[in-house]
């Protein structure tokens, strides 16, 4: 493994996707490796980089069947991205001036372009910004998710998918709302009384379009301590926004209660694909 001028590149580990994550080996001095079969691969396959979001594979790594020898494989250095955040009120247009944000790479897109891994994390503290604008700035591109966590006045933006072309400066306006209260009524479903202490979680789940898969059933990996799980990059990722028990007439009133924790201290789990 070299970069364009041919200058090893060690410590890199190159590997091959399987289906929960992928198999690796890390590169000596020299810039050698070596993989092994594993016996439910095929014939043929596309090498990666897992866990380097900052290096793009330009050579070599396309169609590689097992048994073949002096395999060479060029990476180069991908361009920074940059992420300006701008926001508003959503009824009046002003500067929102307090808030914090985050922006993370996602795990499930970039798995599928040779990238595995959740990769780079980018953290904005709570704190004022005069004219409602900030800079993230050392952002590898690819898909990934924003979220701004405002004051007590404004629900949080969670989890926005936005995409990060290479070496480019993007700017997303954040139109802000003021938080609304979602009331959930439990009942039997046989004789309609009103049941008390259930537990009520509204939810969003990623990738969006994976909704429709997830039910009551479905395995559940906790990441409530930041944990990241290797199965979590090609399962289903649940972010609990807002959760209550319901009360003896057996209804629960929850907002979307702003926050300006990372949305990895927040009650999150993963549903195993």
């Amino acid at each position: 493994l070299t970069d364009p001028s041919g200058t090893a590149l060690p410590a890199v580990h190159v590997g091959y996707g399987v289906t929960l994550g992928s198999i690796a080996m890390k590169t000596d001095d020299a810039g050698r490796f070596a993989l092994v079969r594993n016996l439910m691969t095929p014939a043929k396959v596309k090498l990666e980089l897992p866990g380097h979001p900052d290096l793009v594979l330009i050579a070599g790594q396309e169609d590689v069947a097992w048994g073949s020898h002096d395999v060479r494989l060029v990476a180069r250095r991908r361009a920074d991205s940059s992420l300006r955040l701008h926001c508003i009120d959503a009824e009046t247009g002003a500067p929102v001036t307090q808030f914090g944000a985050t922006c993370w790479r996602d795990p499930w897109v970039n798995r599928k372009v040779g990238s595995s891994g959740v990769g780079q994390y980018a953290l904005v503290a709570p704190t004022e910004h005069p004219d409602g604008t900030v800079l993230l700035e050392g952002l590898s591109p690819g898909a990934a998710f924003v979220s701004v966590f405002p004051g007590a006045s404004y629900a949080e933006f969670a989890e926005h998918a936005i995409v990060l072309d290479e070496g480019r400066m993007h700017t997303l306006q954040v139109a802000l709302r003021r938080p609304v209260t979602c009331t959930v009524r439990t009942i039997d479903a046989t004789t309609g009384v009103a049941l008390a202490g259930i537990d009520v979680v509204l939810a969003k789940v990623l990738p969006v379009a994976d909704h429709a898969r997830f039910d009551r059933a479905t395995p559940r990996i906790d990441l409530t301590q930041g944990r990241v799980v290797s199965t979590c990059s090609s399962g289903t990722n649940v972010l609990e926004l807002a959760r209550g028990i319901t009360g003896a007439d057996g209804t629960a009133r929850r907002a979307t209660a702003p926050s300006s924790r990372s949305p990895w201290r927040r009650r999150r789990w993963c549903a195993a694909p």
